[in-house]
């Protein structure tokens, strides 16, 4: 009676955590007909829509010149593309289906360790984490946005694994998989956790579920079919990808002109996940903006004030061989210690993708303070403990998930991920996508060439126009194509017009562009956004000096 009562009590918990995405994805449904993505958003549609084309080696592109490892990422979006008709807002309504089901997984994992109090450990962080990122980073496909619950799915999977819950393996190579190769920056924790949870669940567990050759070999033969596509371009089609990355890695990044980051700027930006305010629990993404700031540190990182408990409450589960919370106090500090050196690794400004998945190594620890407290009181206290947790649980998650609701319900229309507003990104995108797909189907035929140098941000969105309108493209110079994909490259032949995109005043004034003008925007911006825009412009002011700083501040 009392396992059916937890499971119904599971559901509903799921039920309040994923109704309000699926609600989301209706209302972007029923309400953007005309949504026109930007920058990355638009990179990434173009790589979709090559999926049906020709196989896909490689994953999004890196600003250091080569390609994420894999492209699982395109391949899911693909199939939602081509049935919904090429609509572009398939791709985000994807992106919404893809986090509700790693939230699924990842409540369906935490009941299979712990029941219904293993739920609730689980679903309160989560909830809260869905607060601070925000319905704009829920369904927004780019990359770092979203693998963000995709990983913490994993870290969930590997806890089991840890707990003895050997068949979670195979669940956590399928997640950790996507996450890799969809943002290499994750590779390192989660390579380190996966062989951390296997050496727990192998070692320390007594008798872990399930039969161990079966699982393993499951696990082995999945991971050679989601990693067939990424070995093949690298080895036989010859892309090179997988080494380029790997020695990218290896050499500490000493290909990149960007300084590192450094120790002590580490320590300050994983500090502001355990500090006295932990940006995951208190801090809304949306009101921080997209660029490296100093937004995301934390200056008092050496007062681990959010962090206390839930290192207290592991050394005591160690000590009392409470496997369950000690093997995910063990997960929990190897992901701050991979952060730490992660961070410290990164070239260039501490961009907000950067940090996303600290974000989750902090939601985390909040799962194994609640996990720690449960343990501690609720075998002398748990009639008061359960029923508490469950309606602070349900009551926190219903008014998430209306505040969520409410924010799509306002918008009506995906977010660009480059911090524009929703009005300025779809005016800019619908006239000058507009005027120039129209001046491109009068000029002739072949391909359009594109010249993205003065106008990176703004270029991805008009070559998805001129595709979308059946106009083919091609990207001048050999680093420009990267983002857009190989195939993309233009070598000789004739083409229909050669297109420049300039964008600020500064590149129009010192480039002189020639030729003749086919199409052209001027913000105009409203008083918010203007004093959005003096903020971020104050965050660079405030940073080290950078060709990405002087690119921003030019930009702005």
């Amino acid at each position: 009676m009392a396992s059916r009562s937890d499971a119904r009590w599971a559901a509903v918990i799921a039920a309040v955590l994923i109704i309000p995405l699926v609600v989301a994805a209706v209302l972007l449904a029923t309400g953007s007909g005309h949504y026109r993505p930007g920058f990355d958003n638009a990179l990434i549609e173009l790589r979709v829509r090559d999926a049906f084309d020709h196989l896909l080696y490689t994953g999004p592109y890196s600003r250091f010149g080569w390609y994420h490892p894999g492209p699982i990422l395109f391949y899911l979006f693909a199939v939602p593309y081509q049935l919904a008709g090429e609509r572009s807002l398939a791709i985000p309504i994807t992106a919404l289906a893809l986090n509700a089901i790693a939230i699924g997984v990842l409540l369906w994992v935490a009941f299979r360790i712990g029941r219904l109090a293993g739920v609730l450990w689980v679903a309160l962080p989560v909830v809260l984490l869905m607060r601070s990122l925000g319905i704009g980073l829920l369904h927004s496909p780019w990359n770092p946005d979203v693998s963000i619950f995709a990983f913490f799915a994993f870290l969930i999977a590997a806890w089991a694994v840890a707990d003895g819950h050997r068949i979670m393996l195979v669940v956590a190579v399928l997640f950790g998989s996507f996450v890799v190769q969809s943002h290499v920056g994750d590779a390192l924790p989660v390579v380190l956790v996966l062989a951390l949870a296997v050496g727990f669940g192998e070692w320390w567990r007594p008798r872990p579920e399930g039969r161990r050759a079966p699982v393993f070999v499951a696990a082995v033969l999945l991971a050679v079919a989601l990693w067939a596509l990424p070995v093949y371009g690298d080895l036989v089609a010859g892309n090179g990808n997988l080494r380029k990355v790997t020695a990218f890695a290896f050499s500490g990044g000493t290909s990149s002109h960007e300084d590192r980051v450094g120790g002590l700027e580490a320590l300050k930006v994983v500090g502001a996940q355990w500090g006295p305010r932990p940006l995951w629990l208190v801090t809304s993404a949306s009101d921080l903006p997209f660029q490296g700031s100093l937004v995301y540190e934390e200056s008092r990182w050496w007062l681990p004030l959010s962090l206390l408990p839930a290192a207290a409450l592991t050394i005591w589960a160690f000590l009392r061989r409470r496997r369950t919370v000690a093997t995910l106090g063990a997960i929990t500090a190897v992901g701050f210690v991979t952060a730490l050196f992660t961070m410290a690794s990164v070239r260039g400004p501490v961009w907000s993708y950067l940090a996303w998945w600290m974000w989750v190594v902090g939601a985390l620890s909040g799962v194994l303070t609640l996990a720690g407290l449960w343990a501690l009181l609720a075998p002398r206290w748990d009639r008061l403990v359960r029923p508490v947790v469950l309606a602070s649980t349900l009551v926190v998650g219903v008014a998430v998930g209306i505040g969520l609701i409410a924010d799509v319900a306002d918008a009506r229309v995906p977010s660009d991920t480059m911090g524009l507003t929703v009005r300025e990104q779809q005016a800019e995108a619908r006239v000058i996508g507009g005027d120039v797909v129209a001046a491109m189907q009068r000029a002739g035929s072949g391909p359009v060439v594109l010249d993205t140098t003065y106008g990176v941000l703004e270029s991805p969105g008009l070559a998805l126009a001129l595709e979308r309108a059946g106009i083919p493209v091609r990207i001048a110079g050999k680093e420009a194509t990267v983002p857009y994909g190989e195939l993309r490259r233009w070598t000789c032949g004739q083409a229909r017009a050669r297109l420049g995109v300039y964008s600020g005043d500064d590149n129009i004034r010192k480039q002189r562009p020639t030729g003749r003008r086919i199409a052209r925007w001027v913000e105009n911006y409203t008083p918010a956004e203007r004093h959005r825009q003096e903020f971020t412009r104050s965050v660079f002011l405030r940073q080290p000096e950078s060709i990405v700083r002087t690119r921003n501040l030019d930009k702005i």
